[in-house]
């Protein structure tokens, strides 16, 4: 594949998320392997439910009294729930599976419990079979991409998938400038501080940026900072709908 710009394209920098653009994380992997090393029989079944439930027993509403059991949390760093602020850097691995265990899936903390869930998370982006799905089409362009432009990534992510992309074969295809992960940004999207944190790291003015995400309300959060946004979920879409995304803003992929 090759990449041209055309004369009138003001882009400078292309950003891109990676999970949903780039893969699709395996949720559902994460809730077989918990619940079988934890010993709880499954309360929903079927490829659309098990993913969510395993979310959900993971994301714990923030309580004051929960807040008070933990050292290292602060109520001003929280979002909306624990797994939100464990990805956001402002809880500790220990104290975020202890909150997970007692009132997610209601199982003692015990090291062994901590570990199956740390086991099961440590599958959401690893390459074995049956794990996370690669658009290695979507790989194809974005690499094609660097040719012509920096590129960065942003992403809210977790410290376990953190470790996992850093031996990520499909990323090594697609050299990037740098990478904004929500766990050293201490910040989430759509949050104002994590594009704020983008505009500043690359020293591109927002109206040049083209930001590639497959939530709309992270494109729109990007917009109000003068952001340029396409919206593209890798799983539901074809390349076409990125192929023809670029060349709204003057990048024409070819080959």
């Amino acid at each position: 594949m090759k990449t041209r710009l055309e004369g009138g394209c003001r882009i400078k920098a292309v950003v891109w998320d990676n999970g949903g653009v780039l893969v699709q994380e395996d949720w559902n992997g994460c809730h077989d392997r918990t619940y079988g090393k934890l010993g709880i029989v499954p309360p929903l079944a079927g490829d659309a439910a098990r993913g969510r439930q395993y979310k959900k027993m993971l994301s714990v509403p923030i309580t004051p009294e929960i807040s008070a059991q933990l050292a290292t949390f602060r109520q001003g760093d929280s979002e909306v729930n624990y797994l939100q602020s464990y990805s956001s850097g402002h809880l500790s691995s220990a104290e975020f599976w202890a909150v997970a265990c007692r009132h997610g899936f209601e199982v003692a903390s015990t090291d062994e419990n901590m570990n199956a869930l740390r086991a099961g998370q440590d599958h959401l982006l690893s390459n074995g079979p049956g794990a996370a799905r690669v658009f290695p089409r979507v790989v194809e362009i974005l690499a094609a991409l660097a040719a012509a432009l920096p590129q960065y990534m942003l992403s809210n992510i977790y410290p376990e998938a953190y470790e996992q992309l850093r031996g990520a074969k499909y990323l090594e295809a697609i050299p990037a400038d740098h990478r904004f992960f929500s766990i050293f940004l201490k910040c989430r999207k759509p949050s104002p501080a994590a594009f704020e944190a983008l505009i500043a790291g690359t020293g591109v003015k927002p109206e040049q940026i083209l930001f590639i995400d497959d939530q709309a309300s992270n494109i729109e959060a990007a917009g109000r900072h003068g952001i340029n946004g396409i919206l593209f979920n890798g799983e539901k879409e074809s390349e076409q709908v990125l192929i023809a995304g670029l060349e709204r803003f003057g990048i024409i992929i070819s080959g």
